[in-house]
């Protein structure tokens, strides 16, 4: 599984620590990035928000795998993390080709809905040709 992990600076902790801990830290950060990407556990990674910020696209197997990368980076200590599952290319258009097919069936059926109450078929509910009426 992919996840894009973004690495925020928290201010009201980094304000607190000792500005040479925090140079160590990022410091820290890239070697052991390498070494996760030689290891195939991260796809990339790099700074962004002129060096307050770090993304990361990690390749795990687990939750408590993306959970073990995401602790141990030395700058987490004065980061806010978020993550979010990312699908590839086409992972992407398989999901939403099922997504499609469900969705048309969805629709049809709030048509039929729609129409069947309609009476004679001129009613509010009712455009023609299988369409719902808008309310805008």
């Amino acid at each position: 599984m992919k996840y894009i992990v973004l690495f925020t600076e928290d201010t009201t902790i980094s304000s607190r620590l000792p500005l040479p801990a925090m140079l160590e830290a990022v410091e820290a950060t890239r070697p052991y990035l390498d070494d996760l990407r030689r290891r195939e556990k991260v796809v990339d990674w790099g700074f962004y928000g002129v060096g307050h910020a770090l993304y990361v696209i990690a390749n795990v197997k687990t939750h408590a795998e993306l959970h073990e990368i995401t602790e141990l980076l030395p700058l987490r200590q004065f980061c806010a993390i978020s993550s979010n599952p990312i699908l590839e290319t086409g992972e992407f258009a398989d999901v939403f080709a099922k997504i499609k097919r469900e969705a048309l069936a969805q629709w049809e059926k709030i048509v039929r809905i729609s129409n069947s109450g309609s009476g004679s078929g001129s009613g509010a509910g009712n455009t023609g040709g299988g369409r719902v009426a808008s309310m805008y």
